[in-house]
């Protein structure tokens, strides 16, 4: 968001989106854990969970029982938190929240701040319910709401890191 028009700025350094698939691995998420608990001695860090393995069971049962959009929905944004809570105990010095209030006291003890973000997703009512609304994309609007300074997504595989900088715009005068 922005400053200067007066919207909060919750001081995130870098959302890094955890890909729920990197759970698969315990030695490579403990890995990683280690690396963000390390990182926020230094930078302020917020990780934004995909649904991994629960999200996955959840699209194979759906693809059977076919629920409607609004109980898919509901149900993926809690395999979110699960994924959170999960990831949070191989993460040293972590704590979850669930509301955005949470995010600068957490950030000011130097600890990863691990969103579980169910309440939200579903409280803002701002995604769609379809196939095209993923986990990076809702994390993408998350860095963007928490003005994150920069926004990684991290999978089993790789990791991309992104500048969440908008180039200036001339202002307009009224």
């Amino acid at each position: 968001m922005n400053r200067d028009l007066g919207f909060r700025d919750f001081g995130v350094d870098v959302l890094v989106k955890l890909g729920g698939s990197l759970l698969a691995d315990f030695d490579r998420a403990r890995a990683l854990g280690e690396t963000l608990s390390e990182l926020a001695t230094t930078h302020r860090v917020l990780v934004f969970p995909g649904g991994g393995p629960i999200d996955n069971y959840i699209e194979m049962v759906d693809r059977v029982l076919r629920f409607p959009a609004d109980v898919h929905h509901q149900l993926c944004a809690r395999a979110q938190d699960q994924t959170g809570l999960m990831f949070s105990t191989l993460c040293p010095g972590s704590r979850v929240f669930r509301r955005p209030v949470e995010v600068p006291s957490v950030l000011a003890e130097g600890r990863v701040a691990i969103m579980l973000p169910m309440e939200q997703i579903i409280g803002l009512d701002v995604f769609e319910r379809s196939w095209t609304t993923t986990s990076d994309s809702t994390a993408a609007w998350f860095a963007r709401f928490f003005g994150a300074r920069r926004f990684a997504i991290r999978g089993l595989r790789n990791i991309h890191v992104r500048s969440c900088a908008k180039p200036s715009r001339p202002r307009l005068a009224l």
